[in-house]
């Protein structure tokens, strides 16, 4: 929670926000009693609940692969639970959600919405998981905004009705002369590349959006927060009825006391660390100048291999910066700096780019398949990435290190706290397999991660509703 509050720039004394925030949401829900609404057992009979979803960095987005985000997953476990069918309307912006909302298109709408920011009178909030922060966004190296008074009289945009509106409004209640405009068509990153093209001086935005989309406008800074940090839930439709209040506060306990919250904010925020402005300049320069001609290789080996070959390009990143002359002074060499006996295992030649690429993605997912059966999800890809940089035999040192610990073993962000072990000697003697460079290989995967989730920007593909259904599955998700 510390680290989390820390990438947010919020305070430490906010540690316990979640839990108060979570217990003020259970007795609003607690306090409707005006039966509207559909029950839980209305749901579960009729099939399904109706969502809009906030496509917004990480908490909803599409890819070829399917539906993926930190809402939609905490949604699809609740439909599970419950048996119901989960029916999603994909949506641009908050907005567009409230209107669903207020049409009763939708039961429920998500993606990180702060409580209180859609205010109407048939619309109400359930209990609060996460806590985010409007923050001001300028070009770094111009002046830096750092207060209220610096922000008069400039051109300063944001989303309307959203969380910078919101708290704009607030401080134009004490300074009449403070203005800007609240857009309700556009998105937290074209307002960034707006800011990022000079054609205003500020954005005002969600913490965790730019979080997730600083990597791609490296110039862009935060100037400051403004205001307090909001909790964030799932708005509701009017009041719905109580046994459907009751199954909300009881999943979202249940989710806080059993880690799932957690697991899943570490699976798509939690490899977002201090920002290196040098390192996402050279990633766009290579993105911009290298890439171009090498990313047909990945697209191969992805094929070949059933790898999703944006990870392919984020691991060669990684390893070589996209060049395929690269060498370390330890041997390896090519743009997935395989090892010599590697390379001959795999019969490929490491300085021919599309036999590198080709070689590494079958490494890779050899690496996967060796894995025990009891890592699975994302954690036996990180797990197989560690693999890859530092050799499984130390990954399984660190897992029963793990384990001996109290940790659980298959989760890679536990495992992750010590691997860096490995490197003490005092440490390494009680291993099977010795002394390792534990900690460079969790930097390793740390940075494929923030490059994977970089790549999936940048490479981003729209799909059609026929192609999501065919996808996930009609069962699964549907376009409303």
């Amino acid at each position: 929670m510390r680290s989390f509050l820390h990438r947010l720039n919020i305070s430490a004394s906010t540690c316990g926000f979640i839990k108060r925030a979570l217990v003020l949401g259970v007795l609003i829900l607690l306090g409707a009693c005006e039966s509207r609404g559909p029950s839980i057992e209305a749901l579960r009979a009729g099939g399904e609940l109706r969502v809009a979803l906030v496509s917004v960095p990480h908490t909803y987005y599409l890819d070829p692969g399917g539906i993926f985000g930190f809402d939609y997953d905490l949604l699809r476990e609740f439909c599970a639970h419950h048996d119901i069918r989960l029916r999603v309307a994909m949506v641009e912006n908050r907005a567009q959600a409230k209107e669903l909302l207020i049409k009763r298109k939708v039961h429920l709408a998500a993606g990180l919405i702060p409580v209180g920011e859609l205010k109407h009178p048939r619309l109400r909030f359930g209990p609060s998981y996460s806590i985010i922060q409007a923050q001001v966004i300028y070009i770094g190296g111009t002046r830096r905004p750092r207060n209220i008074n610096d922000l008069v009289g400039a051109k300063i945009e944001t989303l309307a009705g959203g969380l910078g509106d919101i708290e704009l409004t607030r401080l134009a209640k004490s300074d009449d002369k403070l203005s800007w405009r609240a857009i309700d068509t556009v998105s937290s990153e074209q307002l960034l590349a707006r800011v990022n093209s000079g054609k205003i001086n500020y954005a005002v935005i969600p913490s965790t959006d730019f979080m997730m989309l600083r990597l791609k406008y490296p110039r862009l800074e935060i100037g400051f927060n403004l205001g307090d940090p909001h909790a964030t839930a799932w708005a509701l439709a009017g009041r719905s009825q109580l046994s459907l209040d009751r199954a909300l506060i009881n999943f979202f306990v249940h989710s806080e006391k059993e880690g799932l919250r957690e697991r899943l904010w570490d699976r798509y925020y939690g490899h977002h660390g201090e920002f290196d402005f040098v390192d996402a300049r050279a990633f766009l320069r290579g993105y911009n100048e290298r890439f171009p001609e090498l990313r047909q290789y990945f697209l191969d080996a992805g094929l070949a291999s059933g790898m999703d070959w944006r990870l392919l390009a984020a691991m060669s990143y990684q390893e070589s910066h996209w060049d395929p002359n690269a060498r370390s002074p330890t041997g390896v060499r090519g743009l997935m700096m395989l090892t010599a006996r590697t390379a001959k295992r795999l019969q490929v030649s490491r300085l021919d780019p599309a036999e590198s690429v080709a070689g590494g993605a079958r490494y890779l997912a050899n690496l996967l398949q060796r894995l025990p059966r009891s890592i699975v999800d994302d954690d036996r890809l990180w797990f197989a990435l560690a693999a890859y940089n530092v050799g499984l035999g130390h990954v399984e040192d660190a897992r029963a290190l793990t384990q001996t610990r109290g940790g659980d073993p298959n989760r890679w962000r536990e495992v992750r706290r010590y691997l860096p072990l490995l490197s003490k000697p005092s440490i390494a003697a009680t291993t099977r397999y010795g002394r390792a460079r534990g900690g460079q290989a969790v930097h390793f995967v740390t940075n494929i991660r923030r490059y994977f989730d970089a790549m999936r920007q940048l490479e981003r593909r729209s799909v059609s509703p026929e192609n999501l259904r065919q996808i996930v599955g009609a069962d699964t998700a549907n376009v409303l």
